[in-house]
């Protein structure tokens, strides 16, 4: 769960603060609960496709003769994910030691699943349109990234597949931005009580049901599903499903502590319940650290 974003208008923060316990506000929040739920439940709620490049980038790492020409062809069209792959193949997360000014090289440097999995966090941002609400959007996809990376680093270490550990984290709480953006579309008089808290509420609420349907949509692999519709679910046996279930969770908390104090983070992660679950040791711990800070810094 990312940070929400704790800049409110400050008529909108005295106002939640004075009336947010009374009876008119609590009805009017439920008001909103109930017109979330509505949209939701909708056969036609809109999930948008995939950007057409993730896709075939996906297509590309499947295919027996994918090679980096093709990839650079493809990465190419599109001006914004360019950007973001040149940025993030000089930075710490793919262990950019110089500078590159090549998309070919950005591309060599981070390989075909790296590239892949660059185009579905650039995805998350822009698939879903923005609205009012673009800066927790833009925060929540951040978050992901991070915790995308979290997962991979530690997948090795914890029998986790290496194969779909990215995917898996980054996708956990793409429910969470679909919800947003379907938020965007309240009124500007019901937008006026979308303070962080009262929306991290209605996303804590729904955010794992609209996620697993945003997946099936996109037609992602089955595990991926499993763990946006199931990620809180902390269990301790030893299924292939669980342990990725765990290693996102932990990789989620340490991305959402990364303003904490260096003690009270590792204190945090060491015992959770997915790390008591899965016995991390404390240097895997460091490890998930390191690179959710790195994946953090580098979406900055």
């Amino acid at each position: 769960m990312a940070e929400q974003n704790t800049t409110v208008p400050a008529s909108m923060d005295s106002r939640w603060n004075q009336h947010r316990k009374t009876d008119g506000a609590r009805a009017r929040q439920e008001q909103l609960r109930q017109r979330l739920a509505g949209i939701i439940s909708q056969e036609d709620f809109e999930i948008p496709p995939l950007p057409e490049v993730a896709v075939e980038l996906q297509r590309l790492v499947d295919s027996p003769v994918g090679d980096a020409t093709s990839a650079v062809s493809i990465v190419k069209r599109d001006a914004q994910l360019t950007t973001r792959v040149m940025k993030l193949a000089c930075s710490p997360v793919y262990r950019g030691a110089v500078p590159t000014t090549s998309l070919r090289d950005a591309v060599m440097r981070i390989g075909l699943r790296g590239l892949r999995d660059v185009a579905m966090a650039a995805a998350l941002e822009s698939t879903f349109r923005s609205g009012p609400l673009g800066q927790q959007i833009k925060q929540e996809a951040k978050h992901a990234f991070a915790v995308a990376c979290g997962t991979a680093a530690i997948a090795p270490k914890l029998r986790v597949s290496p194969e779909y550990a990215f995917l898996c984290g980054l996708m956990h709480d793409v429910g969470r931005i679909a919800l947003l953006a379907a938020m965007g579309d309240f009124s500007e008089s019901e937008r006026r009580w979308l303070h962080p808290e009262f929306v991290d509420s209605l996303l804590d609420n729904y955010h794992q049901e609209v996620g697993a349907r945003v997946l099936q949509r996109w037609k992602m692999p089955p595990l991926t599903i499993d763990v946006a519709q199931r990620h809180h679910d902390i269990g301790i046996e030893d299924s292939a499903v669980n342990r990725m279930r765990n290693a996102v969770a932990v990789a989620d908390t340490c991305a959402d502590a990364a303003d904490s104090g260096e003690e009270e983070r590792v204190l945090k992660l060491q015992a959770h319940e997915a790390t008591l679950a899965l016995s991390i040791p404390d240097r895997v711990l460091e490890r998930l650290i390191e690179k959710v800070d790195e994946a953090l810094a580098a979406m900055d």
